[in-house]
């Protein structure tokens, strides 16, 4: 993903993004975002989406990262946490924000066009994960980039995908093979991203992109 010097910083970093939008957040500062966005490999320009969007919050950081020129596709089945992403888009005046209602097998995203692709606690809600994979992979340009963030199943690391989901966790080594699966490379792993002492909570990230199929 080639860019320009003058491109290589986003035009609102992430992380400062967050600390004025959301000061009295607790959660979003621990998923530094500045470190997702250059592993995004985000800047003014980039087309990214955020999958299964909830109200909006990271979809909201994107569109500051990726600055005007850039766009940002907001998706997500639910209508009424779309709504409440619509008013946070209108709150901030976030102009180069698309609403997208997806369907459980298809996020209906542009098909080739994505620099950038982010689910954040949601891999382990999909129903029809290898239809959303499929989807996700023709949004994806070829050299477009996808990352997940879930939480790590450890008391339920040992059962079957179904049981761990049920619990709203997922092994990080099921995803992986899944997107290899679906026609991804693996780029990073980090199953440690998130260790939240104080919680006791720990969330994996992955990034992956379109395999280059020889």
């Amino acid at each position: 993903m080639a860019c320009t010097a003058a491109q290589a910083q986003p035009a609102e970093d992430p992380d400062a993004a967050v600390k004025a939008l959301f000061p009295k957040d607790d959660e979003l500062p621990h998923w530094r975002l500045s470190e997702v966005a250059g592993r995004l490999g985000l800047h003014p320009g980039s087309q990214v989406a955020d999958v299964g969007c909830g109200e909006g919050a990271i979809a909201l950081v994107w569109s500051r990262a990726v600055g005007p020129t850039g766009h940002v596709w907001a998706e997500d089945i639910d209508p009424r946490a779309l709504q409440a992403a619509r008013n946070l888009m209108r709150r901030h005046g976030a102009r180069n924000v698309t609403l997208v209602r997806g369907q459980v097998a298809d996020p209906r995203l542009p098909t080739g066009k994505l620099d950038a692709v982010t689910l954040f606690f949601v891999y382990h809600e999909l129903v029809k994960y290898p239809e959303m994979l499929a989807r996700l992979h023709e949004a994806l340009k070829p050299d477009g980039r996808l990352v997940i963030l879930d939480p790590l199943a450890r008391k339920t690391a040992s059962r079957p995908r179904a049981a761990q989901t049920r619990n709203h966790v997922l092994r990080p080594d099921l995803a992986a093979d899944e997107l290899r699966q679906a026609g991804f490379e693996i780029l990073s792993r980090d199953d440690r991203f998130v260790d939240d002492p104080d919680s006791e909570g720990i969330e994996w990230l992955i990034v992956a992109r379109p395999a280059v199929r020889p």
